[in-house]
């Protein structure tokens, strides 16, 4: 007795394709979530620690389809200035005085040109911008100096003083860590499963 048997109707390479499709758009989506998600997240952290919208907004993603499968995408500082500070910000390093100087000139608030959200210039900048003389001045800490120079415009609260704070000066300063880069990456990284599965297509 012989048995003979046919499928019909059967794609099994149609099938076996769509599901590689459905399967790599999710993947694709979830990668995509992912990358904006941890950029937003990067930049609004950014934002709160007090460092600016200019650069939060240095932060950027760019995501690779490839064959959707196999997506990949990064979340990166765009340009090495902004790759430095977010490191330092993030790993709360010691900065200090370079290119052969001893001093790094930090601005009081008296010190910004054209009002709120003015220009942060160094000394020799502000000496051109404004036309006042700085001098050094021995603070009351071992080792730091103060610059300061005559009233600028009347700009200056405390309108009794004729002499006036511009910049202190240190031989180096320890940053807090005010970011926690790597804790953001983790944290997106771990809901990335999820995010593929919300974004897979429902099988028909």
């Amino acid at each position: 007795m012989k048995f003979s048997a046919g499928f019909v109707g059967l794609d099994f390479i149609g099938a076996t394709r769509q599901q590689i499709d459905r399967i790599g758009s999710g993947v694709l989506g979830g990668v995509s979530a992912a990358a904006e998600g941890f950029k937003l997240d990067w930049r609004q952290q950014v934002h709160r620690a007090g460092l600016g919208i200019q650069l939060g907004n240095a932060v950027g993603s760019k995501v690779y389809p490839n064959r959707k499968a196999d997506a990949a995408a990064i979340v990166y500082p765009r340009g090495q200035v902004a790759e430095r500070i977010f490191t330092a910000f993030n790993s709360g390093d010691v900065i200090r005085a370079g290119n052969g100087k001893r001093y790094l000139a930090l601005p009081t608030r008296d010190a910004f040109v054209a009002g709120r959200g003015g220009k942060r210039l160094t000394p020799e900048q502000f000496e051109r911008f404004t036309g006042v003389e700085l001098r050094a001045i021995e603070s009351k800490k071992p080792g730091v100096l103060l610059l300061v120079g005559r009233r600028y415009r009347g700009r200056v609260r405390g309108a009794s003083r004729d002499s006036v704070v511009y910049f202190v000066l240190v031989s180096e300063v320890r940053l807090g860590r005010r970011l926690s880069i790597d804790a953001l990456a983790a944290t997106w990284l771990q809901r990335l499963p999820d995010l593929i599965e919300t974004a897979t297509p429902r099988e028909a």
